[in-house]
Order: structure tokens, then sequence, then C-alpha cells
């Protein structure tokens, strides 16, 4: 995508701005919930007791278990959220390849053939085209006149 003003990127940057803000906001709101809920880790994680019983290996498989479950719908409700714009994107390939598509098929557009056509037409057509001078311009200069048009 070319912007050509800066008027043109003005409405993108802000939206750029918007998102890095909401996503600074979230991740501030969420360093405060894992501060008020997170295990003091300064106390030890196992005992001698645990680590034998095999209790330690069965509660860390089922943390690491419910952390896979809670991701996969994080990861799920984030595609959500981008649905919106993904089909926005698709939308506008889809008629970008359209017109691309219509634009090589479409049949060449012919030149006039200037060549075959008399000095009073040429001058009718410089005339309509408003090129100045074409009174006074001969065959070839004419000719040389309406295609620079």
């Amino acid at each position: 995508m070319v912007f050509e003003t800066r008027e043109a990127t003005t409405p993108v940057l802000e939206m750029t701005r918007q998102g890095q803000r909401s996503f600074v906001e979230a991740v501030r709101t969420w360093s405060e919930v894992v501060s008020r809920f997170a295990p003091d880790l300064s106390q030890p994680v196992a005992t001698p007791e645990t680590a034998r019983s095999g209790e330690l290996v069965d509660l860390s498989f089922d943390f690491a278990q419910s952390l896979v479950v809670q991701q996969r719908r994080f990861a799920h409700d984030l595609v959500q959220a981008l649905r919106p714009v993904v089909e926005r994107q698709r939308e506008t390939v889809a008629t970008g390849q359209r017109a691309v598509e219509a634009r090589r098929t479409a049949a060449p557009r012919r030149l006039p053939d200037y060549e075959s056509m008399t000095v009073e037409e040429l001058q009718e057509r410089a005339s309509a085209a408003d090129i100045e001078g074409r009174s006074s311009m001969n065959k070839k200069e004419l000719v040389a006149a309406l295609r620079a048009q």
C-alpha cells in the first residue's frame, strides 16, 4: 500500500497508536493480576514426601494441562477477534485480483490510425483537443501532437 499524502497516513498512524495503547494497558492489567494471584515462590514447591510419592509429577502435569487448555482458549479468542480484519483484507485482495485480471483480459485499447487520416481530419481532432498552433502544422506534426495528448 502506498500513501501519497500525509492525510492518507493519519488514520493509520492513529489506529496504530490506539492499538499500542490498548496493548500496553492489557499487559499492565495482566501484570497486576499475576502479582495478586501468583504463589509466593520463596516457599519450596516440593517436599521430600511429595517428591517420593509422585504427587509432584501429577501436580506438574495437571498444571501443564490446565495451562495448555487456557492457552488454546486464548488462541481461539484471539483468532475470533482478528476475523473481521482478516476478512476485510481478504476482500480487498480479492477485489484487487479481480481488477488485475480484468485489465489483463481486457482488449487492448486501439490508438487511432492518424497516418491514414487526411490533414483536415487531423486538424479537426487537433481542434477538439485544443492543440495550439494546429493551423500551421503539417500532417507529421499534427500526428505527433495528437499522440502526445
